[in-house]
């Protein structure tokens, strides 16, 4: 196997710790260890993941490609970065109220997502379930910040 550039070592590492901090997420895209636990998606939480991602962009920016997959990932990593920091930037953090992924219909269909084989994926269903409560008072703590702020949603 080809030893991974520093840009594509970012880049797991990146993913790797965004797990850690969304573990809605992590289930969604099948990487294990986190079925049990719940996204915070509270201020402190959502700040949180705004803060990796600007660590990660900050890091990324002082890194030079070595080839061409390097100059594609880092423009790539460069701009998706920067729209999650420009999106949390102008306040939609507080405003969760949409259609699609948003967090409350997130919280729901998760479940979809998860594993049910065996005992301990029903028991990671289980703790999930209990801790729906917190997950949804993250979201009402937002949607207060933005109240708050005066960052609402748009009138549907």
């Amino acid at each position: 196997m080809t030893e991974l550039t520093p840009i594509f070592t970012l880049s797991d590492r990146f993913v790797s710790e965004s797990a850690a901090l969304d573990p809605y997420s992590a289930t969604g895209r099948g990487i294990p260890g986190y079925d049990d636990l719940v996204t915070d998606f509270s201020p402190d939480g959502t700040a949180a993941r705004a803060d990796h991602v600007r660590a990660a962009l900050h890091e990324l920016g002082g890194m030079s490609p070595l080839n061409d997959d390097d100059r594609l990932a880092k423009d790539y990593l460069t701009e998706r970065l920067q729209v999650m920091v420009d999106a949390f930037e102008a306040g939609e953090w507080m405003r969760p109220l949409r259609a699609i992924a948003a967090p409350a219909s997130t919280i729901r269909s998760v479940f979809d997502l998860m594993p049910r084989d065996g005992d301990e994926a029903w028991g990671h269903i289980a703790s999930r379930l209990e801790s729906v409560p917190d997950a949804l008072a993250g979201v009402r703590a937002s949607l207060e910040a933005g109240r708050a702020s005066d960052v609402v949603s748009s009138q549907r």
